[in-house]
């Protein structure tokens, strides 16, 4: 019997003036869960671009990233996010996150079937 999956919830402050507080990467959970008051998250479109996402300050929008977990579960049909944080304004940036990771017992194969593009 598998152990439960593991999963992080994290209260992330970024100083107020803080610039280029973290920089590109992608998580190697499956899933990352991010709720932001105030600017700050960027994701990396296919085109190289960078897109600034949503923030909430009433509390109505998250986003989820997929994680590398889910990249090499789909073998490539579903990609990490690339994301970087680089908060925007005077005062200090907040965000809550859930990271979900596969639990460390879990069977990691990658999909399988006629449809599935080839492991990378």
């Amino acid at each position: 019997r598998p152990t439960a999956a593991a999963s992080l919830l994290r209260l992330l402050r970024y100083p107020e003036g803080c610039r280029g507080a973290l920089s590109a990467h992608t998580d190697f959970e499956a899933f990352t869960l991010v709720h932001q008051r105030s600017p700050g998250l960027e994701v990396q479109r296919g085109d190289g671009r960078w897109v600034r996402c949503i923030a909430a300050p009433d509390d109505s929008f998250a986003v989820l990233l997929a994680g590398d977990a889910v990249e090499f579960w789909t073998n490539g049909a579903v990609s990490a996010a690339r994301h970087r944080v680089r908060p925007a304004g005077a005062s200090p940036r907040l965000s809550l996150v859930l990271f979900h990771a596969a639990a460390d017992d879990a069977d990691l194969a990658p999909r399988a079937g006629d449809d599935a593009p080839p492991c990378r």
